[in-house]
Parts: C-alpha cells; structure tokens; sequence
C-alpha cells in the first residue's frame, strides 16, 4: 500500500510541499494528451538551469514549462486560439488539485501572427505574464487590436 497516497497528500496549498513526481504525472495524465501528441514536452526546471529530479520538491524559483521542441533548441510555436481549450481546463484541475489558487502566474513567449499592425508583426518574443484569472478569461492578448498570437512556451510559476 506504500504507493498509494491519501486523497489530500497534495493539498498543502503550499508550491514548496509539491513533489516534481507528482505535478509530471498529473500533467502526463490530463487535458494536455493532445498537445503532447503533437510533440509538446512538460517539464519541471530550475529558474537557474536545468530540470529537477523527480523526488525533488518544487522550490521558490521552479516553473512547470510547457514546450515544443524542433530539435532541442527551437521552439515551434501554436496560435493561442488552438491551445486555449487544452491549457484553461488543465490550469483548473492543476491548481485545484494541488490547492494553489492564486498563488502562480503564467507567463507565455508570444508573437503576433496576424494584424493590422506592421510593428506587432516585426517584433520579437514578446514574454507576457498572466493570472489564472486572465488565463481563465481568455485575456491571453499580445499588444492592443486584432493580433492573433502565437505561442512559443508556457511557465507556470510560484507568484512570489
């Protein structure tokens, strides 16, 4: 029975009692199969480098990054507008599950695709930060306008 946990072990409302274990398989096992089918990895990583071991615990500075990779180096982006209905449910469940409420931000690499705006369309990634709230309300938006953005990498991080 050692590998089956109570109900509540997660609910510590705290994101520095949550294992990397815990949070990768609740990702591997959701609303994210059709993205990582697609070619989309979750990881867990260090704000100063590198990915966390599985028994680790989430510290102050780790981020649960969501990606896809062309060759491990490049990121291939999505149109939010295609993604928004597999990230908004997995961001509830995740944040319920592991009692986290308003205690992450989500910042997304974004570039504008498609508007009216000959500067948005030239500019580089731009890194935007969201609440769940915002997630929740599909106020994922790159400048002002028409701008259909395109998504590069999602973070989600411990709002300190």
């Amino acid at each position: 029975m050692k590998h089956i946990k109570p109900f509540n072990e997660a609910r510590n409302n705290n994101w520095v009692y949550i294992k990397v274990s815990d949070v990768l398989d609740f990702a591997n096992n959701s609303h994210l199969a059709y993205l990582l089918d697609e070619g989309y990895t979750i990881d867990v990583r260090r704000q100063s480098g590198g990915t966390h071991n599985d028994n680790d615990l989430l510290d102050s500075g780790s981020y649960i990054r969501i990606i896809n990779l062309e060759g491990m180096t490049k990121s291939i982006p999505k149109p939010w507008n295609e993604m928004k209905d597999y990230i908004i449910p997995f961001l509830k469940r995740f944040l319920n599950e592991f009692g986290l409420s308003n205690e992450v931000k989500i910042e997304m690499g974004l570039k504008c695709i498609s508007t009216d705006n000959w500067a948005l369309l030239k500019a580089p990634i731009a890194i935007k930060a969201f609440t769940p709230d915002d997630i929740y309300d599909n106020k994922v938006k790159l400048g002002k306008g028409d701008c259909v953005a395109e998504v590069y990498w999602i973070k989600i991080k411990r709002n300190i």
